[in-house]
C-alpha cells in the first residue's frame, strides 16, 4: 500500500510494498510511481493515473510491469483511489498493490479504469 501526491510523487509506502520493490520506505518517497513502472507501460499508466488524481474516476485498476530497485521487473495489481478531503477536491491518491497472478502475460497491460465519472 502506498500514498502519492497529485503529482505522482510517494508520501508514504507500507513494508510489504517496500519489500516488493527492494526500496526502502524513505527511498520511495524520493521517487515518482512512473520511476519504477515499465518503460512499455508508462504512456497508459500515466494517463489512467492522471485521470484518477483529477477525480475522473472513482476507482483504477491497472495491472502491469513495474520495477523493482535491482532493475528486474516484476508484475503487479493496483487498486488507485482518490482521496477527498471535505470540500470534494482530491488531495492524494491511495494504492493499494498485490502481485500479479497473470506474471508474464504479454498482453497484460496497464487496464482500463473503472467506474468512469466523466469522459475527460
Amino acid at each position: 500500500m502506498a500514498t502519492a501526491d497529485l503529482e505522482g510523487r510517494f508520501r508514504q509506502a507500507n513494508p510489504a510494498l517496500s519489500c516488493m520493490l527492494g526500496y526502502s520506505a524513505e527511498e520511495l518517497t524520493q521517487l515518482c510511481y512512473l520511476d519504477i513502472v515499465h518503460v512499455d507501460d508508462r504512456e497508459e499508466c500515466e494517463r489512467q493515473s492522471r485521470a484518477a488524481a483529477a477525480g475522473e474516476i472513482s476507482d483504477l485498476q491497472l495491472e502491469g510491469r513495474f520495477l523493482r530497485k535491482s532493475g528486474d521487473p516484476i508484475w503487479l495489481r493496483l487498486n488507485i483511489s482518490p482521496m477527498r478531503g471535505r470540500d470534494g477536491r482530491v488531495l492524494y491518491t491511495l494504492g493499494i498493490t498485490k502481485k500479479s497472478t497473470n506474471a508474464g502475460t504479454p498482453r497484460k497491460r496497464c487496464s482500463k479504469s473503472t467506474n468512469i465519472l466523466s469522459s475527460g
